[in-house]
C-alpha cells in the first residue's frame, strides 16, 4: 500500500516539474481521435514511455504534411519528435530534415492563395447581401399587386439582375480588400505556425541534431519571439554537438549568425564561441576582437581573447590561396631549369600523326 502510495506521489511529482511541457502536449494532441498513433505516443510520454523508433514514418508524415487542417497533427508530431528514441540513424536523419523544414516553414501551404481566396469571400459577403436585400425591397415595393406565379418570376429575374449589377461592385471591392486582406491573412497564418515551428525547435535541440544548427540560428534571429525564444534555447543543447571535423562543411551563413549571438546572454554568447572554435572561420576574427574588449562579462572577454589567435591563423590561410607570388630574377640565365634532352636528335624525338590506314577510322 504505502509502495503505491509513493509511486503515485512520485508520478504527481514528475508531472508537476513537467507541468508546462505535458501541458503544450495535451495543447497538441486534444485535436486528434483517440486512436492515432500520434495521441497514443503522446499519452505514453505522459506515463514516462519514450516513444520508439517505429514511429519514424507515422512523423514524417505527419511533418510533410502541408495542408492546414493537419496543423495539429504537425505539431503533435514536432512535440513527439524530440522525445523518441530512434534505432536507425537514418530514420533520425529524415526527421531532423522534417523538423527543419518545418522551422524555416519551407513545408508551409500556399499563403498568398490563401489570401486571394480570403479576399474573394470578403468581397462576395459584401456583395451578395446587397444583391439579397435589393431584391426584397423590390418585392415588397410591387409584390402586392402581384399573383404568387407573377411574384416568383419577378423576385428571380430581381434577383437575377440584381447579381449581375453587383458582379462588377464586388470585382471592385475585391481589388480594394486585397492590400487589406492579404497583409492580415499572412500575418495571421504565420501567428499560428508559431507553436509548430516553436516544438520543432526544441526537439532538434532535444536531440542534439548539428545537422539543424544552421536552421536554429537563422531562427535565433526570426521576428517572432517564441520562435526565436525556443531556437535560443535549442542551440545550448546543439551547439556542443558540432565538431572540428566540420570546420569548412557547415553552410555559408553559420560563421555570421554564430557572430550575432555574442551580443546575447552569457551562455549562448559562451556556445557561440565554442562553436567559433569548432567551425568559424577568418569573417569572425573581427566581432571576436571587438567581443575581447566589450564583452557581456569577464568570461565571455577572456573565451573571446583565447579565441582570437585561432581565427587570426584561419583567417591567414584562408587568404594565403588569392596571393600573388612575386616573378623570379634570376642573377644569370644559366640558373634556370631546362628540359631534359635526349641522346637522339630533337627532330626524331617529336610526336608524329599515326598512318591513316584504308577502312579505319
Amino acid at each position: 500500500m504505502w509502495r503505491r502510495a509513493w509511486s503515485v506521489a512520485a508520478g504527481v511529482a514528475r508531472r508537476a516539474v513537467r507541468g508546462e511541457d505535458l501541458g503544450r502536449a495535451v495543447a497538441a494532441c486534444r485535436r486528434l481521435g483517440p486512436f492515432d498513433p500520434l495521441r497514443q505516443a503522446a499519452e505514453g510520454i505522459h506515463l514516462g514511455r519514450p516513444a520508439d523508433g517505429s514511429l519514424a514514418g507515422v512523423l514524417l508524415t505527419a511533418l510533410n504534411d502541408p495542408a492546414p487542417r493537419a496543423r495539429a497533427r504537425r505539431a503533435a508530431a514536432c512535440w513527439i519528435a524530440g522525445r523518441t528514441r530512434f534505432v536507425v540513424e537514418t530514420d533520425r536523419l529524415a526527421v531532423i530534415r522534417a523538423l527543419c523544414d518545418v522551422l524555416e516553414e519551407r513545408t508551409a501551404e500556399d499563403r498568398m492563395g490563401r489570401a486571394i481566396w480570403r479576399s474573394w469571400c470578403v468581397a462576395l459577403v459584401c456583395g451578395l447581401p446587397t444583391a439579397t436585400l435589393a431584391c426584397v425591397a423590390r418585392i415588397m415595393g410591387g409584390g402586392a399587386r402581384l399573383g404568387a406565379l407573377d411574384l416568383l418570376w419577378q423576385a428571380a429575374v430581381i434577383f437575377l439582375t440584381s447579381v449581375l449589377l453587383v458582379l462588377p461592385v464586388a470585382f471592385l471591392l475585391i481589388t480594394l480588400s486585397l492590400p487589406v486582406v492579404v497583409p492580415f491573412s499572412l500575418m495571421a497564418d504565420k501567428l499560428r505556425a508559431r507553436a509548430e515551428r516553436a516544438e520543432a525547435a526544441e526537439s532538434l535541440g532535444l536531440l542534439r541534431a548539428r545537422e539543424g544548427v544552421p536552421a536554429l540560428l537563422r531562427a535565433a534571429f526570426d521576428l517572432t519571439p517564441g520562435v526565436r525564444a525556443a531556437a535560443e534555447a535549442a542551440l545550448l543543447r546543439a551547439l556542443p554537438a558540432l565538431g572540428p571535423d566540420q570546420y569548412g562543411a557547415v553552410a555559408p551563413d553559420v560563421t555570421p549568425n554564430l557572430v550575432g549571438l555574442l551580443g546575447r546572454a552569457e551562455p549562448l554568447a559562451l556556445a557561440a564561441l565554442e562553436a567559433l572554435e569548432k567551425v568559424g572561420d577568418g569573417r569572425a576574427l573581427a566581432a571576436a576582437e571587438a567581443a575581447c574588449r566589450g564583452g557581456r562579462s569577464p568570461t565571455v572577454r577572456a573565451a573571446a581573447a583565447a579565441l582570437v589567435p585561432l581565427l587570426r591563423e584561419r583567417a591567414r590561410r584562408e587568404r594565403a590561396p588569392w596571393s600573388l607570388l612575386r616573378a623570379a630574377h634570376p642573377e644569370s640565365p644559366a640558373s634556370l631549369v631546362r628540359p631534359a634532352r635526349s641522346a637522339g636528335s630533337e627532330v626524331e624525338a617529336l610526336v608524329r600523326p599515326a598512318e591513316v590506314r584504308p577502312g579505319i577510322v
